[in-house]
């Protein structure tokens, strides 16, 4: 159905005057080449690039609205309508005002083409393999080229919304990798969580963190730049783990394809040992990836790489493991939303039934009309259950806090005023009486104040339970319970 709808050769994306054609990722979010993700997420991808092209926010809701990836999930036959629509328009155009990244982005490429430079060369110190428990440098690298792709490809170093399986995909690792890489950086300072993952709308948001590239240094730093294309391969199935791995996709992508490079300083950098580095390159030369000539190494050009990788892929028998593992992610992502769900039902399920049961416990609060209780009638019966606790819980003659009033000394002050009613003056009569009122006043407020209260909750129960009036009946009749 999804399909067809995405297939339908009647819409066309309408460009409105003063505005400009959103982005590649834009286009396949309308379109419906692009699905992976929940229905904010993309509806919220899909208005934020269409913000950014010049249209109006009734404009790019409208388009969202028909386009045939995003008609199902938030047309007329979806809970959805258009004040959601609005709502999340906003909310993106406001996120727009606070950050311009298009402003930025060839600095942000600029700064993280530099920090790829450092990365390749950087080792963690002596404390920090101490303190935790770091996976191979080469994946570390990896997951650290992968950040600072996304950020060169979003155009801005804040605000980057990416989890662990995202990651894993764009490094070509393994998700348990990937968490222990990510609490390397956090802890080297590279990576700063903003905030947590989290569910929205029944769609779970990645976390969102903020590179901080300084915290990257290097004493060595190769003289040849990686070039992007050539760190774009870090995920393709030739580098994974059992084929030619990231170690080998390190000394590659070091290599330049016309300057020669020596293996001494390729160890030095890459903080290896020369056997190690000729073990890469020796492997890499059997794929005609690198070539060894009398001045040193190089490697193969960006577009000849294409091809090579991909019959190293199948000679190593890792072809098609970035597929699988995208499929695996796929069935993970929609297993914890089917158990997301299944938790917020049994949360309801749960509340619902606590009300049920409430309801059916204290049938002698529920008029036959409308559930009114009398107030008078209420507080006659607190007082009485007040006395019945007060007999039961209070000994005789163990009244001895000072801040309570206990029921001898309202009889004692009871007999005072009629004493002084008989043999005293009026002052002393007036003032004893005073006494006694206030002495009633600290002993009813309470009581008082707490009927008020029980008589809300007996009216928001009755209420429920007029709504639910068949339910409550089946339930009694389960349980047994007459009357109410």
């Amino acid at each position: 159905m999804q399909q067809g709808r995405a297939t339908a050769p009647s819409w066309a994306l309408a460009v409105p005057p003063g505005a400009r054609t959103p982005g590649a990722r834009t286009l396949a979010v309308l379109t419906g080449e692009h699905t992976d993700g929940g229905t904010h997420e993309l509806v919220a991808s899909a208005l934020t690039g269409l913000l950014q092209a010049g249209y109006s926010v009734t404009a790019a809701c409208r388009e969202v609205e028909r386009s045939p990836g995003l008609e199902w999930r938030v047309g007329a036959e979806s809970r959805r309508g258009w004040g959601w629509l609005l709502r999340v328009a906003e909310v993106q155009q406001a996120w727009l005002a606070e950050h311009p990244a298009s402003n930025y982005a060839p600095e942000v490429r600029a700064q993280t083409a530099e920090a790829e430079q450092r990365l390749r060369s950087w080792v963690p110190d002596d404390e920090l393999r101490e303190r935790l428990t770091l996976p191979r440098l080469e994946n570390l690298r990896a997951v650290g080229s992968a950040l600072l792709a996304l950020a060169a490809e979003l155009g801005r170093l804040q605000h980057l919304s990416v989890g662990v399986r995202e990651l894993a995909e764009r490094s070509g690792l393994a998700v348990g990798t990937v968490r222990r890489a990510v609490t390397c950086w956090q802890a080297v300072g590279l990576l700063v969580q903003v905030e947590p993952s989290r569910w929205v709308d029944g769609v779970q948001l990645a976390a969102t963190y903020r590179l901080e590239l300084d915290a990257v240094t290097s004493d060595g730093v190769s003289e040849t730049l990686t070039s992007p294309a050539a760190a774009a391969t870090v995920a393709h199935d030739a580098w994974r783990q059992g084929a030619l791995g990231h170690g080998g996709w390190d000394a590659w992508a070091l290599l330049h394809p016309d300057e020669p490079a020596d293996p001494d300083e390729l160890a030095q950098l890459l903080g290896v040992t020369r056997r190690t580095v000729l073990r890469r390159l020796e492997r890499l030369e059997l794929h005609r990836l690198v070539t060894r000539t009398p001045y040193g190494w190089t490697r193969c050009t960006e577009d000849a790489a294409v091809g090579l990788l991909e019959l190293a892929a199948v000679h190593e028998q890792s072809d098609g493991a970035g597929e699988r593992q995208r499929e695996r992610h796929r069935a993970e992502r929609q297993l914890r939303r089917e158990q997301h769900e299944r938790w917020v039902a049994h949360r309801k399920a749960e509340h619902r039934r606590q009300l049920l049961e409430h309801a059916v416990r204290e049938p002698d609060e529920l008029a036959a009309g409308d559930g009114w209780v009398p107030l008078d009638e209420l507080v006659g019966q607190l007082h009485r259950r007040g006395d019945d606790l007060a007999a039961e819980r209070t000994p005789a003659g163990s009244w001895h806090d000072p801040d309570e009033v206990a029921l001898p000394e309202l009889v004692g002050q009871l007999a005072q005023a009629g004493q002084a009613l008989r043999f005293g003056g009026l002052d002393e009569l007036r003032t004893q009486q005073q006494r006694l009122q206030d002495a009633v006043a600290q002993l009813t407020e309470p009581l008082q104040a707490f009927a008020r209260t029980a008589q809300a909750t007996s009216d928001r129960v009755a209420r429920w339970a007029a709504q639910h009036a068949d339910e409550l009946a089946a339930e009694r009749e389960r349980q047994g319970v007459h009357g109410g």
